[in-house]
């Protein structure tokens, strides 16, 4: 089960629009936008007025296509769990445009999310247990170690980024 984005359209020339759930089926989403009146033949022009979108924090303007933004949903709502929560993070950390997003949501393989990483201490803990894990006598040097600085630096190279997820590695 996934949670859905939901999109206001209206008709720019009679102001009829309705509510509707994204991602549906192109043909439910073609009949929605004919019977609720959305596109007509005199008035084919039509926005997206209002949105709802928490689980899914894409920007949204206006003139975004409904056609492409629900695409873009059925791929999004596809993912598994943890990529979700790199897309999140990602969108959370640098950037929800849509073309971004979409780039993301077809190639995140080069993206991977340390959960449990809230702050520099623990990315500099994080970096120094994974590379100094086979060094002898690595509790000696650990205590001179100051993880809070090493993960601060870190992050100021621009390619880890600290999320309500967790450290986005880019």
């Amino acid at each position: 089960e996934y949670n859905m984005i939901s999109v206001f359209l209206m008709n720019l020339g009679t102001n009829d629009g309705a509510w509707i759930d994204l991602p549906v089926d192109r043909k439910e989403l073609s009949a929605f936008i004919r019977t609720n009146r959305i596109s007509t033949p005199i008035n084919e022009e039509y926005i997206i007025a209002d949105f709802e979108n928490e689980d899914f924090p894409i920007s949204i303007c206006e003139y975004t296509s409904v056609w492409e933004l629900n695409e873009i949903a059925e791929e999004f709502f596809n993912l598994e769990d943890y990529e979700q929560e790199i897309i999140r993070a990602y969108m959370e950390s640098c950037s929800s445009s849509f073309g971004e997003v979409k780039e993301l949501i077809e190639d995140h393989d080069d993206f991977f999310l340390v959960s449990g990483i809230q702050d520099a201490y623990d990315l500099g803990y994080y970096l120094m247990e994974e590379t100094l894990a086979m060094i002898k006598n690595l509790d000696t040097v650990v205590r001179y170690f100051d993880y809070e600085a090493f993960g601060r630096d870190c992050l100021l190279e621009g390619n880890m980024y600290l999320t309500s997820y967790g450290c986005l590695f880019c």
